[in-house]
């Protein structure tokens, strides 16, 4: 084969190989291109979602803290919210001795529930407003022992300045119980 260089010399090309050197080059070329060799696409490793809401229980009460507010519940139940403004903490919330949850039963009130805020369970949350976030559940019974109940906080990432309660009570006593009513999370306002 002949061809022209730029400056129009005529040079001349030899291409004459045997079939075992073009099966070396080949070869070659697929060995580098990976032949017989599959890539899986790297995926970049998810980082787990950390909450930012924090916690703290003590023996006088559980302390939830999130980047707006801050919720504080007592032993007696109550939910105490403060809203962060700067370096303040503003409420209206005047817990005083007031309990968080009131039942009525059989006609009467039934005496105040006492939470064990020192052993609260803190986990992920288990509702539908998201994944990132904080689960209390605080077990608690009245004085006279016959029902237990079981306080649910939950604070989300995503909801910063909201706390979800819910409860539960069930009758531990031997006596059949008439639940008439539950009042739960109880707030006194102070102007």
């Amino acid at each position: 084969m002949t061809f022209r260089t730029p400056d129009g010399q005529e040079r001349s090309l030899n291409l004459h190989c045997s079939a075992n050197q073009w099966l070396i080059v080949a070869a070659l070329a697929l060995g580098a291109g990976g032949c017989g060799t599959h890539s899986t696409p790297v995926t970049p490793a998810t980082n787990p979602q950390v909450s930012h809401v924090q916690t703290s229980a003590t023996a006088n009460g559980v302390v939830i803290d999130t980047q707006k507010s801050e919720f504080v519940i007592s032993s007696a139940g109550y939910v105490a919210a403060k809203l962060i403004s700067g370096n303040q903490k503003l409420s209206l919330d005047d817990p005083g001795d007031d309990s968080g949850m009131r039942i009525a039963t059989n006609g009467n009130r039934s005496p105040d529930v006492v939470f064990d805020v020192a052993h609260a369970k803190i986990s992920g949350p288990h509702g539908r407003l998201g994944t990132i976030g904080k689960r209390i559940e605080i077990a608690g019974k009245n004085a006279s022992g016959d029902l237990q109940e079981t306080l649910v906080i939950e604070v989300y990432d995503e909801f910063p300045s909201v706390a979800l309660v819910s409860g539960s009570v069930r009758n531990s006593g031997q006596n059949e119980v008439k639940l008439d009513t539950i009042d739960l999370n109880r707030h006194r306002l102070n102007s």
